[in-house]
């Protein structure tokens, strides 16, 4: 039968063409049928098809062509044209994108007229990058001197073909994507068609990943199919625990270019999944679950050997200590700060003990603070009675007696010549939780910390907040516990993780929560952002494009009063001076405000 294969037409299609083709064709006569069909289709591709490596195949075979090795072939070949095209950057964006997937998957004709299948490429094609320069199972550098368990690759599970040593972007099963106009009548009911076509249309369909029984799969969403089919192999890997029954069913689904319906064994109804969290992929949702005990308490600081870390306040002898008279709190926020301070006082707030503590009584109290409460900020839809106060201690006293070390704290170019150095594109942002607060205090720094309470004198046991040298003894700590770390960085209790691309940034994330583990730092999940395309870090955004202002702050600036008197011009030009970097002739337009602040005598 005289067929040939179109130049823009994929060996899927032609083969699925040639199929149909025979299928009209009377083989009754014909005690083998099946055998003969095979035969003739297999003699159509082999004088229709473009491939000249194809045709050789063929006619190398002593009896009737493999098919599914035809189409291996032919899908191998197609990838690596496309390949070619891409490199070359002569891509064919003409008629519709049809995206192939390894993916088991199946197809459906919805009641728009549009089909959708899969197609199951050929394991171990040629993975799409350099091995001179790049390690082959992580795409890092390479060669790696510590041997090949160094690699970040080692001992992880690739997401695409669930094998190890080796991440998704290396992985031999590669992706690829053919483009082909196709067309179909319009059906009002739903018909079911075989597993060949996965997707079909003018954009790729949403994908997210759902828990079925316990068990992560990577699922299409808003195909416009109403069947969804999976072969016995796949419904025996879900019912290991033989916990899953099924349903006998009378739905017939035809597979498409065939006249006869599937032999469907029966059905299962799935009510209940759950959708993995916005912005996270499969191996960071795996490594956040197993580092869970990071996003809860308090944390203790470590340092490398487990050892809790002690930090002292180093006090000035020569300053007279100060005991102020007890001041009492507001009356309406006593009893919440009552009950913060319980929370302080509880003997298991923390793996050391409480948080605050009696005041030994063979000990004098040299200094004695009061404590400053403050309202924290209602949330959306929250009761007034349900409001939360942040207490502190008013330090100004104490703080003329505290000596400060310095410490270089990481400054905004800083964050961006490292982030443009690494080609960051993925970010996630951690915060630690309760920052200071994971510091353990010497004991013989702890006097300086006393404070009345409705209850008495107490003093801490941690690092408290308002102490004149906590930022920089706190950044010190958490730089030290952070250090030798790719792709991360921290200003204060705001920890920054990025990577080249996703798999890099995963890895990254996943050695930073290592190391938190290691060290006991703990977060809070409430303030945490993951794998995010652009970040907004101390009122910048980062991007892969680069730096920009918070667009937030820019409409306060834009939409900021003309100061009235010296405070609120300094409060403006501080406003203002933070998106310097970003208004051109800053100093010039900003000179004759600037002079208004220098005192002159007449």
């Amino acid at each position: 039968m005289d067929m040939k294969q179109d130049e823009r037409e994929g060996i899927d299609d032609f083969v699925m063409r040639v199929r149909k083709k025979h299928q009209r064709i009377n083989w009754d006569t014909m005690k083998d049928k099946y055998s003969l069909n095979d035969l003739m289709i297999g003699v159509t591709i082999t004088r229709g098809t473009t491939s000249v490596n194809i045709r050789e195949y063929c006619l190398s075979r002593s009896g009737v062509p493999n098919l599914d090795d035809v189409l291996a072939k032919g899908r191998s070949r197609e990838s690596m044209k496309q390949h070619d095209r891409e490199m070359i950057g002569n891509t064919d964006t003409a008629g519709r994108e049809i995206t192939f997937k390894s993916e088991p998957a199946f197809t459906v004709k919805s009641r728009y007229g549009k089909y959708i299948a899969k197609f199951d490429l050929e394991k171990n094609q040629k993975a799409m990058f350099d091995t001179n320069r790049k390690c082959k199972f992580c795409g890092f550098d390479w060669p790696r001197p510590k041997g090949p368990t160094s690699c970040p690759a080692w001992g992880k599970e690739c997401r695409k073909c669930v094998q190890k040593n080796h991440f998704a972007r290396c992985c031999k099963e590669e992706k690829f994507k053919d483009s082909k106009k196709t067309s179909s009548e319009s059906s009002d009911s739903d018909e079911g068609t075989v597993g060949h076509v996965y997707e079909i249309g003018s954009r790729t369909h949403e994908r997210v990943i759902v828990k079925v029984e316990e068990k992560r799969v990577d699922f299409s969403i808003d195909t416009g199919s109403s069947s969804v089919i999976m072969t016995k192999q796949t419904y025996l890997d879900f019912n290991k625990n033989q916990d899953i029954s099924l349903n006998r069913t009378g739905v017939k689904l035809t597979p498409y270019g065939f006249d006869n319906p599937l032999n469907l064994l029966a059905e299962w109804a799935v009510y209940s999944i759950a959708q993995t969290k916005k912005g996270r992929s499969p191996k960071l949702q795996d490594v956040l679950e197993e580092y869970e005990d990071r996003f809860s308490g308090i944390g203790t600081l470590k340092d490398k050997r487990g050892k809790i870390k002690c930090v002292k306040i180093q006090v000035d002898p020569a300053v007279r200590p100060v005991a102020q008279p007890y001041r009492l709190p507001p009356i309406h926020l006593e009893d919440k700060l009552i009950k913060e301070l319980d929370k302080w006082e509880d003997s298991n707030a923390t793996e050391t003990g409480p948080i605050i503590e009696k005041i030994p009584e063979d000990q004098p109290t040299t200094w004695l603070s009061n404590l400053v409460v403050t309202p924290k900020k209602f949330k959306p839809g929250q009761d007034i009675k349900d409001m939360e106060v942040r207490p502190s201690v008013d330090m100004r006293c104490p703080n003329k007696a505290i000596r400060t070390t310095k410490c270089h704290i990481t400054t905004i170019l800083e964050v961006r010549r490292k982030l443009q150095k690494a080609g960051a594109t993925r970010f996630t942002k951690l915060d630690i939780h309760r920052g200071y607060l994971n510091m353990v205090l010497n004991p013989d720094s702890r006097d300086i910390t006393s404070h009345h309470t409705p209850r008495g004198p107490r003093r801490f046991t941690r690092m408290n907040y308002g102490t004149k040298s906590a930022a920089e003894t706190f950044q010190k700590e958490i730089s030290e516990a952070l250090e030798g770390l790719e792709g991360v960085l921290n200003i204060s209790d705001d920890i920054l993780v990025y990577g080249k691309h996703e798999e890099e940034h995963d890895h990254n994330v996943e050695e930073t929560l290592k190391r938190c583990r290691e060290r006991d730092i703990r977060l809070g999940p409430e303030k945490c952002e993951f794998n995010l395309p652009e970040v907004t870090y101390y009122g910048y955004v980062f991007s892969g494009n680069g730096m920009k202002p918070d667009p937030r702050k820019v409409e306060t600036l834009k939409n900021a009063e003309p100061p009235a008197n010296v405070s609120e011009l300094r409060s403006f030009l501080g406003m203002a001076g933070y998106s310097s970097p970003f208004i051109p002739h800053y100093s010039e337009k900003t000179a004759r405000l600037r002079d208004l602040l220098v005192e002159k005598e007449y």
